[in-house]
């Protein structure tokens, strides 16, 4: 089981995870931390098991009891009109730390999948809190399959870190996590400052960055070819049309299906 005692030890943050709270078992880190109030900016909340985890647009997230890291951060940015770069700059800092554990690539699915190859093994959730009509905090869950190997039947694409390890012990969580937070409080620093700084670091492990493929909409698709283009400095993801028109989608409902074949830009 999770022992915050090493995790502490492990954890050289000035603000993320200063405090903590850890629970054995919670129904959701990010519904605990939207609930609480009086909270200090950077606070993080961990579970060992947790019974009604949600993902985007509400989908369950499964979780097998001390095998994953599920962890949510509150957050207060100075520029809320970057909010929807948060979930890239979680992201990246994810990506950057989970790639010391493997050689297969690590990358992301635009806006919020962590995969290695072609297994997901992770998400992303960013919800916000809203006080008198303003937002008084953003909410930033974390799931990461990490030592799990047992996955219901619908979800073939799924899998864990260790499958991809270089060693075929198990991974020790407190020390992931606490590596993940300290690049990403590194990473947020930054972001605050310059918050364009998120592009380039996000772009280069886009799943299709630099690839021609098809857009799915709503789930439904049609024949019409795009050059995936990366991420603006909003966030969205960019594209080139066969007519060599640029053209942005601000929907997260929008998907990339790049080619079959290398696309590999890092």
């Amino acid at each position: 089981m999770f022992d915050p005692d090493r995790f502490i030890a492990w954890l050289t943050t000035k603000w993320v995870a200063r405090p903590f709270h850890f629970f054995r078992e919670l129904p959701s880190t990010n519904s605990w931390l939207k609930s609480s109030s009086d909270l200090e900016t950077g606070t993080v909340v961990i579970t060992d098991n947790q019974v009604t985890g949600r993902g985007q647009y509400d989908r369950k997230w499964v979780s097998e009891p001390g095998q994953k890291l599920m962890f949510s951060v509150v957050l207060r940015p100075g520029n809320p009109k970057q909010m929807h770069t948060i979930t890239l700059v979680a992201a990246t800092a994810c990506a950057e730390v989970l790639q010391t554990y493997t050689s297969s690539r690590i990358c992301i699915k635009w806006p919020n999948d962590i995969y290695c190859e072609s297994k997901k093994i992770g998400g992303i959730l960013v919800e916000s809190s809203f006080l008198g009509g303003k937002i008084d905090k953003l909410v930033l869950g974390i799931g990461l399959n990490v030592n799990q190997t047992l996955y219901a039947d619908d979800l073939s694409t799924a899998g864990s870190l260790r499958l991809f390890s270089e060693s075929q012990n198990p991974i020790e969580r407190e020390k992931l996590l606490a590596k993940i937070l300290i690049e990403l409080e590194r990473r947020l620093d930054i972001w605050e400052m310059r918050p364009e700084s998120v592009r380039m670091d996000a772009n280069r492990r886009l799943i299709g960055f630099g690839c021609y493929g098809t857009i799915e909409k709503n789930g439904s698709s049609n024949s019409d070819r795009y050059k995936f283009m990366g991420v603006n400095h909003d966030g969205f993801p960019t594209f080139l049309t066969a007519d060599a028109d640029i053209v942005t989608f601000r929907s997260d409902q929008v998907r990339f299906v790049p080619d079959k074949g290398p696309c590999d830009p890092m």
